[in-house]
C-alpha cells in the first residue's frame, strides 16, 4: 500500500493505493474527519471524495470512476471504532503492559487482545487478530497447565470442549 497525505481543507485526509491494482483508491478518515463524514449520506459522501480527488488530480478522478463504497467502522457493534494511534505522551511498553493478562486467585484471569494491545504491530486489522491468537494461546496454556482446576472457568471451558 502507498499513501498519500492532503492538507486541509480536504474531506478525506488520507488515500491509499495498491499499485498494481485496478485503479482502487482507499479514502481514510479518523478523529473529527470520521464523524464529519459519518454524519454525511454515503452518496454525498462518495460524491465530495471525488470533487477532491478532481481537484488533486485535476479532473480526471472523475472520468476513471467507476463506483464506490463507504464503510464506517464506528457503526459496527463490538467494533465502534477505528484504531488506537500511539500518543506523544505515551510511554515505552504502554501496549506492552496492556496486553498482559490479569491473573486472579480465584482461577479466573482476564485476557487482552485488540490492536492496542499488540505492541509491534498495532494500529492494524492483522495486529488485532495476531493480539487475539496470542490472548487465546495464554487461556490454553492455563488450562493445560491445571492452574484453573476446580474454577468456575475451568467447569464451563471442560463443558464446552465436551461438546466439540
Amino acid at each position: 500500500m502507498h499513501g498519500m497525505i492532503f492538507a486541509l481543507p480536504n474531506l478525506i485526509p488520507e488515500v491509499w493505493t495498491d499499485h498494481g491494482s485496478d485503479n482502487i483508491l482507499c479514502g481514510f478518515t479518523m478523529a473529527s474527519w470520521a464523524e464529519r463524514c459519518g454524519s454525511m449520506p454515503p452518496a454525498k459522501l462518495l460524491e465530495a471524495f471525488l470533487e477532491q480527488l478532481d481537484r488533486v488530480f485535476d479532473g480526471k478522478a472523475s472520468g476513471a470512476y467507476e463506483g464506490g463504497m463507504v464503510f464506517d467502522w464506528g457503526k459496527v457493534p463490538y467494533i465502534r471504532a477505528g484504531y488506537c494511534p500511539p500518543s506523544v505522551t505515551e510511554q515505552e511498553g504502554t501496549r506492552r503492559k496492556l496486553a498482559e493478562p490479569i491473573l486472579y486467585d480465584t482461577g479466573y484471569s482476564l485476557h487482552f487482545a485488540g490492536e492496542a494491545a499488540n505492541p509491534e504491530c498495532y494500529m492494524t486489522a492483522h495486529g488485532a487478530m495476531d493480539s487475539g491468537a496470542r490472548a487465546a494461546e495464554e487461556v490454553l496454556r492455563l488450562f493445560k497447565s491445571g492452574n484453573t482446576a476446580g474454577s468456575p472457568a475451568a467447569s464451563k471451558a471442560q463443558q464446552l470442549s465436551s461438546r466439540l
